[in-house]
């Protein structure tokens, strides 16, 4: 969906405010099926016919042009960005400095809609546009290691080019974020508790896991007001207030490999028709045990991050039944997180270090962000809100049943 004109005022995580190209080539090779749209696509077949636009020579299967046209192309779609046997775009000049040819010659305006957004996930509605990246790019990942940005929400990022238009979930014609199905919630109080998940995340004291715990409870505890008692802005204050008071150790249960794989099949059965489903690793109790575990600690700061990203911008706000889905689906995030770190260990057979770290975090938006069906993911972790409490909370894996 897309916004038709700026929106104001524009919101990120500080971890992303500063984003800029570095041109690594990741989304340019990763085999993307990127959609042209129809009048772009005429204005850059012309720039190629009068000589201004020339795609580098990336082999044989481009010498008949470097774009297919689609048998059931997406509305407005005219055409989709060939890609060879290496997933490589047409467009992608490696000699040059892996950038793109069209960027070169006609201008960043010049590029498809994706790959101008790229890797920009955008929520819109009634409080303005907020933005959350894809740390497939690993730009966006290296940037959770550093020590120098204090996570939190910040105004007018550099991330967001003045005067430009967002493409993303546009819901300002929508109704607000359900607060459990069948009952809506104010858009304050909804910003109330997504600033609280940033919040808490962001906290030095907890680790990663101790504070999806802490957000759980007070999402239980958000969702029980009743109509006709305290205003909703007043229950989900203090339903925060009761949040921040909590023990800083909860006691979470160390995840079996049972339970990883379990919420990690719950975005891999959501993945696209067509698309490869990844699987988790056959060993991946001992990989997760030997390798991922004992490291996990020292990496309490960048994993936090990575979450406070799952929460912030979600646009499951919109498309999910109630809060209970944004925690879960950040709980799921981290399940899936684990995974890949056990995946990336147990290819370079060591423990969990920085670099590995990294790929696990782009594998994990890879599977998260860019493969499934988004309105698929949806449902399926929307099933949460239909459970009891106690079920509820021990399906995360941050509370033992």
């Amino acid at each position: 969906m897309t916004a038709s004109d700026p929106v104001a005022p524009r919101l990120a995580l500080s971890v992303h405010a500063d984003f800029v190209c570095r041109h690594s080539g990741a989304c340019c090779t990763a085999g993307w099926a990127i959609p042209v749209e129809t009048p772009l696509h005429q204005r850059l077949e012309e720039a190629m016919r009068d000589g201004r636009l020339r795609p580098p020579a990336l082999g044989a299967e481009h010498a008949s042009g470097p774009f297919l046209t689609p048998t059931d192309p997406p509305e407005g779609c005219g055409a989709i960005l060939k890609t060879d046997a290496t997933g490589t775009c047409a467009f992608f000049d490696r000699r040059a400095g892996n950038l793109c040819a069209i960027q070169q010659h006609l201008g960043h305006d010049h590029l498809p809609s994706a790959c101008r957004h790229f890797p920009r996930v955008c929520l819109i509605d009634s409080r303005g546009l907020f933005v959350t990246l894809s740390h497939y790019c690993p730009t966006v990942a290296g940037a959770l290691f550093d020590e120098a940005t204090r996570l939190g929400i910040v105004s007018e990022p550099a991330v967001l080019r003045s005067g430009a238009v967002y493409e993303g979930l546009d819901a300002r014609g929508a109704f607000p974020p359900l607060l459990r199905p069948n009952l809506l919630m104010d858009l304050g109080s909804y910003d109330l508790f997504e600033r609280y998940m940033v919040r808490t995340l962001a906290r030095e004291d907890l680790s990663p896991e101790a504070a999806l715990q802490r957000l759980a409870f007070t999402a239980e505890d958000v969702r029980y007001w009743t109509v006709g008692e305290m205003s909703l802005v007043e229950h989900v204050r203090g339903a925060i207030d009761v949040g921040d008071t909590l023990g800083r150790d909860l006691g979470c249960p160390e995840p079996t490999a049972a339970m990883l794989a379990s919420l990690f099949a719950e975005v891999t059965s959501s993945v696209s028709s067509g698309l490869r489903r990844p699987e988790a690793a056959p060993n991946l109790d001992d990989v997760y045990r030997s390798f991922v575990r004992p490291a996990w600690a020292g990496f309490r700061r960048p994993v936090s991050r990575y979450l406070a990203a799952k929460g912030f911008a979600n646009w499951l706000a919109y498309q999910g039944h109630g809060v209970r889905t944004i925690v879960f689906s950040m709980a799921v995030a981290l399940a899936v997180l684990k995974v890949e770190a056990a995946r990336q260990c147990g290819r370079a057979g060591r423990a969990l270090d920085r670099d590995l770290l990294l790929e696990a975090f782009r594998a994990a938006d890879l599977l998260l962000v860019h493969l499934p069906s988004r309105e698929e993911l949806a449902h399926r972790l929307s099933a949460v809100e239909a459970k009891p409490a106690v079920e509820f909370l021990a399906a995360t894996g941050l509370v033992s049943a």
